[in-house]
């Protein structure tokens, strides 16, 4: 049997992740009890110090805060509060002898041919680092007055953000309309994968709200029912529905005084919307398609498009820098953190055409 018909067995990775995975599990078992009374603990110190000690509270949230500074004390509790009961639930959930079992299963599945780790991934991450050192360098080398001038509209970042969203829904396209393959999406005999239509989709619009749909470049006006509009602009992003600010009243001036929103309405606005898109996209579903073997399951009966694991940590590293690099004095920018965020998508998507190919190329070799 020829090289070429009989496809290598790329799992060596995988089969060794898994099994610290597996090993890691095993020991915080035995410290299931004691783990979960330090996370009930911390959630009684956070909220002893709210009601008894809000002076010291405020401190210690401020110590840790990226900017310093704390506007709304009852958010801040609150979003606290809610990642201890997250981490409660992944500690009881992660340290169930079923979940180890379905691990060791995982485990065993790893021994057939993974083309998801077929695929090299050097190259792609070499592409991103590239990127992120362009994206960062400006504010480590550059006085603030001069990164001001990159962030403003239709300047360096938000014309990269464009370019890598529309450059992303066209590749995601691409792997729609693609030579068809006998394949199920949602249960239904499309020949094609509708997961990567969806996400063209999502990525076009995502393209066409960062130039606000041409109406700069085209100078068209901005229709009456978006009056509401915070930016006077065609989109849908700065809306106060969806923008993290709210216009609350005009000035003397007749000026709109524009305030941040705070609570449920912020957590709900189109900047954390996009992080909980690329978080659960990027990073829980790939982990839970790992230590899951029902999901496993699941989600290839589907044919939903899994993102490799790699991808996910370099989503978690942009947040990270994002935080330490960018001065104060320059703001919350969020345009440089989403132009980097649109770039790695647009590696990804060229990860998976790479990777369709080799899957196709496979199939021929073994047909």
């Amino acid at each position: 049997m020829s090289a070429a018909s009989s496809p290598p067995l790329q799992y060596g990775k995988q089969s060794y992740f898994l099994a610290c995975i597996i090993r890691l599990l095993t020991t915080a078992q035995k410290l299931r009890l004691p783990g979960l009374v330090i996370l009930l603990l911390f959630s009684f110190i956070n909220g002893y110090l709210l009601l008894f000690d809000q002076q010291s509270y405020i401190y210690f949230v401020e110590f840790f805060s990226p900017d310093g500074k704390v506007s709304d004390i009852n958010a801040v509790f609150f979003r606290i509060q809610t990642l201890i009961i997250y981490l409660c639930i992944t500690w009881i959930l992660a340290t169930k002898q079923s979940v180890i079992d379905s691990l060791v299963e995982s485990s065993e599945a790893t021994k057939q041919p993974n083309l998801q780790w077929q695929h090299r991934k050097l190259p792609y991450i070499i592409a991103y680092i590239i990127w992120l050192l362009i994206s960062y360098l400006p504010f480590l080398l550059f006085d603030s007055d001069t990164t001001r001038m990159l962030i403003k509209e239709d300047s360096f970042y938000e014309n990269s953000g464009f370019l890598w969203l529309l450059l992303t829904s066209m590749s995601f396209f691409y792997l729609f309309f693609r030579k068809k393959r006998d394949q199920k999406t949602l249960g239904l005999e499309t020949g094609r994968n509708i997961f990567f239509l969806l996400l063209g989709l999502l990525f076009f619009i995502g393209a066409g709200e960062e130039i606000s749909w041409g109406q700069r470049i085209f100078h068209f006006k901005t229709p009456d029912i978006m009056d509401s509009n915070l930016q006077h602009e065609f989109n849908l992003h700065n809306m106060p529905l969806l923008d993290p600010r709210t216009t609350t009243h005009k000035d003397k001036n007749s000026q709109h005084i524009t305030l941040g929103n705070t609570g449920i309405a912020i957590d709900l606005s189109i900047n954390y919307l996009f992080r909980y898109f690329w978080f659960s996209f990027c990073v829980l579903i790939p982990v839970l398609y790992i230590i899951s073997i029902s999901i496993h399951k699941w989600l290839n009966k589907i044919n939903f498009p899994i993102v490799p694991i790699w991808a996910g940590l370099l989503f978690l590293i942009n947040y990270y820098l994002y935080y330490q690099v960018i001065k104060p004095e320059v703001g919350s920018i969020t345009e440089v953190r989403e132009t980097t965020c649109s770039f790695l998508f647009f590696v990804l998507a060229l990860w998976f055409i790479n990777s369709q190919d080799q899957r196709q190329h496979h199939d021929q070799a073994s047909s």
